[in-house]
């Protein structure tokens, strides 16, 4: 139990509580320590005085209550001519509604086989507000022991957990309970079945009329329209804020709480906390909120705070993990606009423009096809959304206009959806996966080799537009790190959910959080027949495939049984395939890969030839001028990079962004020395990456490379340097990495 507990609620105060806001006091008593749901017998032997002060307050509510409620049933029936005893009648209704209400909301204890369920229904200023409930006892006077547990731990709890029963269950439970207690009271008391039936059928309507404050629920709605015609302030008084059980919605409770959020947002906070507890006026505050989160992104785009919608940050919103769809899609939208902000490059800026705009429009046609509560809000300020990216793009477009664009990429891979047109050079090794993924008659896994930095991960990032007829799964293990075999299997899972959200090919078999190698196998069989069934292929890529012995630094065994699964699949899977892609040859790996990856097909990928340099910059996109980098320039790019995908569009982005500085449009070789030490400064990090990766034994050789000087290389030397095409015809290929290794390491 807490040690610091608050004090107990006086009498008052928790009969407040009970009748009026049971949710609220469902929270307390659990701050309090106090377990609303225990059984009353074992609250009471606990001995603790705050647990026993709620339980005779519990009792002291019942003794008040059940005697009104019978006079109202009494004086009900006599109205009709029907004539009973007062004392009988009480414990038929304690008995009887108690049933009937505990089983029609589902919020009591329940029904034990053969005992009664107890029961309180109050009454309030001349309304009948009833909150029902029960715990079972062997006996009616035993009733009153568990009142408070009912009503505090069972709606409260149900409510709380979003457990609401519908009308209809409400009426169907509470005519089979009703059913039940007439059947109970006949046999027990011998009572004719004409008094039965009349108490039954009034004590059940009595019963689901007080379980939905329909009796209050006039007096409400009239006071919320006098609030809304004659007070300054009408969520100060709102019924909302004092009464937790109301099941019918109340009139202009959104919009005032929209209305009073700029000038008393703490006072709209508690309105909308006491919403989110009151079923009936659930919906009143998601509209709300919604309209709020709406109209505060819309104002910090207005105010250029794109830092906070893209954190979905502020007084009303609250991040990015449970964030509605529509709002994840803003927070999309004011990426791009962050993006295109950041950026000093005109034709990037509209490129981020254009994919706001196409972000604008994706999330319209949503809108059609999914109505929630947040298009009324985002119909009313689509104008600023819409006005921001149109201005934004006019102003792109007019400075873009002035400059040469620059669509040269050095930082992350090519993806289908952007950079595809600087996607040149590769079809030789795209035709090759296809070949081997097509042939029915061996179960081909594949090794794409080839140097850092020359575009294997943009071709396996491209492979989905290039292979339609199959599902290809990109999973790069140096950028996932994990360490264990589940964490490869959910992440794997995960990879393939998200290729197949794209396009919906397969019926995606689930895997458990904590899967197994065994688990795993069944989901890799699940997979092949769902595959199958579908007609498709599944190409699972492996990036860095050579550091998945990284993952499992002191435990061989665990790595022996991950690969022995990899190899069960190559060798059984006819729709599932696996391409592993790295550096690093199998010659110079642990035997366990050659012994595991077996039936492998080695496709290298080797640096551009000079036709693809020269297409590449001289005419990377269509819009780019012609005569901006003649072919001569391609070819001295050629000449000192040696075609390496990553230095070509390093040189390219170079130099387009030195013309556009210089108000220039066409390069100049003899401009090439200032490029090139940019390129030096600003790509060292590559350069040193491969001093870095050099076996010791390689470095001194590399340097004298780099000298130009003649060296004498052993076989396995040799094919080191050729692996990574850095030798070729007896010298170093790449030029710009010696003159990096002249200067930085001699």
């Amino acid at each position: 139990m807490p040690t610091n507990r608050p004090a107990f609620p006086s009498f008052l105060r928790f009969a407040w509580l009970f009748w009026m806001q049971p949710i609220t006091l469902h929270r307390l008593l659990k701050a309090w320590g106090i377990e609303p749901r225990a059984p009353a017998y074992k609250v009471w032997l606990t001995k603790d005085p705050e647990y026993r002060r709620y339980l005779r307050y519990s009792m002291g509510l019942l003794l008040l209550i059940t005697p009104v409620l019978a006079f109202a049933l009494g004086y009900a029936l006599h109205s009709v001519g029907i004539t009973v005893d007062f004392i009988r009648l009480t414990a038929i209704v304690a008995l009887g509604v108690g049933v009937a209400v505990g089983v029609a909301g589902g919020v009591a204890f329940g029904v034990a086989v053969g005992v009664a369920v107890g029961v309180a229904v109050g009454v309030a200023v001349g309304v009948a507000v009833g909150v029902a409930v029960g715990v079972a006892v062997g006996v009616a006077l035993g009733v009153a022991l568990g009142v408070a547990l009912g009503v505090a731990g069972g709606v409260a709890d149900s409510l709380e957990k979003g457990h609401y029963p519908s009308n209809t269950d409400a009426l169907q439970w509470s005519s089979i309970a009703i059913g039940v207690v007439i059947f109970f009271l006949y046999v027990r008391f011998n009572l004719t079945l004409e008094t039965d039936l009349a108490i039954g059928i009034l004590s059940g309507l009595l019963t689901f009329i007080f379980y939905l404050r329909l009796p209050r629920y006039p007096l409400d709605w009239l006071w919320c329209l006098a609030l809304k015609l004659f007070a300054p302030n009408p969520l100060r008084y709102h019924p909302v804020l004092f009464f937790n059980l109301s099941y019918l919605p109340y009139p202009f409770l959104s919009q005032q709480i929209i209305d009073s959020a700029s000038e008393q947002p703490q006072l709209a906070r508690r309105v909308l906390d006491a919403c989110s507890i009151a079923p009936g006026q659930q919906q009143n505050g998601k509209r709300a909120l919604a309209h709020l989160r709406i109209r505060e992104l819309s104002q910090q785009l207005q105010a250029q705070q794109l830092d906070d919608c893209v954190a979905l940050r502020g007084q009303w919103l609250s991040g990015k993990d449970e964030a509605h769809p529509v709002l994840k899609r803003l927070n999309q939208i004011a990426a791009y606009l962050l993006a295109a902000k950041a950026t000093s490059l005109p034709y990037q800026r509209l490129q981020h423009l254009d994919k706001a705009k196409q972000a604008w429009q994706q999330l319209q046609n949503y809108l059609l096809e999914n109505p929630c509560d947040y298009v009324a809000p985002l119909r009313e300020y689509e104008t600023i959304w819409a006005e921001y990216i149109t201005e934004a793009s006019k102003a792109a477009q007019t400075e873009a206009s002035a400059e040469i664009p620059n669509p040269f990429r050095t930082g992350n891979p090519l993806m289908p959806e952007a950079g595809a047109e600087l996607f040149n050079g590769r079809e030789a090794e795209v035709q090759q996966i296809e070949a081997l993924l097509a042939d029915s008659q061996q179960n081909h896994s594949i090794a794409l080799l080839g140097p850092r930095r020359c575009g294997k991960s943009s071709l396996l990032k491209m492979l989905p537009s290039l292979l339609p007829d199959s599902l290809c799964v990109f999973y790069d293990l140096q950028d996932n790190p994990i360490d264990s075999s589940a964490g490869l299997f959910r992440a794997i899972h995960q990879a393939c959910l998200e290729a197949n959200q794209q396009r919906q090919d397969l019926s995606m078999p689930d895997l458990a959080n904590n899967a197994g190698f065994e688990a795993a196998k069944q989901w890799f069989d699940a997979l092949e027949q769902a595959a199958k069934a579908a007609d498709k292929r599944v190409l699972l890529c492996l990036d860095e495939f050579e550091r998945l012995p990284e993952l499992f630094p002191d435990n061989r065994s665990e790595l022996l049984r991950l690969l022995g699964l990899l190899r069960a699949i190559i060798q059984h899977k006819q729709q599932v395939r696996i391409l592993v892609s790295g550096v690093a040859a199998f010659n110079e790996l642990d035997s366990l890969w050659t012994d595991h990856l077996i039936n492998t097909r080695v496709i290298h990928l080797r640096h551009f030839a000079a036709a693809t340099t020269e297409k590449l910059l001289c005419r990377p996109i269509p819009e780019f001028p012609s005569q901006t980098i003649s072919p001569e320039l391609a070819a001295k790019v050629q000449q000192r990079s040696d075609g390496l995908p990553f230095l070509v569009q390093f040189y390219g982005s170079v130099i387009v962004a030195d013309l556009n500085a210089r108000k220039q449009t066409e390069a100049d070789v003899a401009d090439f020395e200032r490029w090139e030490q940019v390129l030096l400064d600003q790509a060292g990090h590559y350069f040193h990456n491969i001093w870095g990766q050099t076996p010791a034994d390689l470095q001194p050789l590399l340097l004298a490379l780099a000298q130009g000087q003649s060296v004498d290389l052993n076989r396995r030397q040799r094919r080191w340097l050729e692996q990574r095409c850095l030798y070729k015809n007896q010298a170093l290929s790449i030029k710009v990495l010696g003159r990096w290794l002249r200067e930085e390491i001699l």
